[in-house]
């Protein structure tokens, strides 16, 4: 609801930029094995998420040719739900029997760092 208001405010490219650093802020507090550490962390992937969602439409909305001014939303949201399905498919490989508490321990957390990577990944492009 804000993102607009930010974007407007501040630029487009200076909030993703943002949205970049708050990915990456809550690399380590998702690394920690505290419910309170792991909730700040969420908040954080949350907000870039949210910056990300609204401003890369945006972008892709001016971008595109009036013709196919339908396909950068589609393409989007589909992006969205092939994310979740692979990450659903990534959480089918978590231990949820048996198996060692550290192996446990260290694929879930591969999951909620992931977008982290992604936020260090444009910053560096």
């Amino acid at each position: 609801m804000m993102a607009g208001a930010i974007s407007t405010r501040y630029g487009r490219a200076k909030v993703l930029i943002i949205a970049d650093l708050l990915a990456l802020l809550a690399f380590p507090f998702l690394l920690i094995s505290n419910i309170n550490y792991l909730i700040i962390g969420r908040a954080l992937i949350g907000f870039s998420g949210g910056l990300n969602s609204v401003i890369c439409l945006l972008y892709m909305s001016e971008m595109t040719p009036k013709r196919i001014s339908w396909l950068p939303g589609y393409l989007y949201f589909l992006s969205i739900c092939l994310g979740m399905v692979i990450t659903f498919l990534f959480g089918l490989f978590i231990p949820r029997d048996g198996g060692s508490s550290n192996e446990k321990n260290s694929l879930w957390k591969t999951l909620f760092v992931m977008p982290c990577f992604m936020g260090l990944a444009r910053l560096i492009l």
